[in-house]
């Protein structure tokens, strides 16, 4: 589990990806967003997928043209290629949880039925951004048990 107070960006503002991921790319991330500079995450993309959660405080997520505050118990996931970033609200911790992770995860093998019907066109077509409210129980839920399983495994 990543903590950190930085995210390593190349000049186009991509997140550069960090060494030990090669095998499985999924980070799982726990941290307090006043840890960063200026108590934001800066703006920055990557080629995979994002999962999260918001354990406390309040935050505004910028991602594309949207912007969205999430509070304690909300959530949101960001596609491939999306320039995004998070700010704390609130003087108090932001703590959250997050998920960066390859969708061939998602997708199984290449040309596969999974890939080919739902991943490849979500990519492609789908949203930039969904968020998840607090009343949203299946994605904490879900949400939570993968943290939990990224934890026993140590991701």
């Amino acid at each position: 589990i990543r903590t950190r107070s930085y995210v390593p960006l190349s000049q186009n503002q991509e997140e550069l990806t960090e060494k030990g991921l090669e095998l499985f790319d999924c980070a799982a991330n726990e941290d307090d967003i006043h840890q960063y500079v200026s108590g934001q995450v800066p703006a920055h993309w990557h080629r995979e997928l994002e999962a999260f959660y918001l354990l406390s405080g309040e935050v505004r997520v910028s991602a594309g043209d949207q912007a969205y505050d999430l509070r304690r118990g909300e959530g949101c996931f960001i596609n491939t290629g999306v320039l995004h970033s998070y700010t704390a609200l609130t003087a108090e911790p932001c703590r959250f949880r997050s998920f960066v992770f390859d969708a061939a995860i998602l997708a199984g093998a290449p040309g596969s039925v999974f890939d080919t019907r739902y991943v490849r066109p979500f990519l492609a077509e789908g949203t930039a951004f969904a968020p998840f409210s607090a009343e949203d129980s299946a994605y904490a839920a879900a949400f939570s048990a993968a943290f939990s399983a990224a934890v026993s495994a140590g991701v």
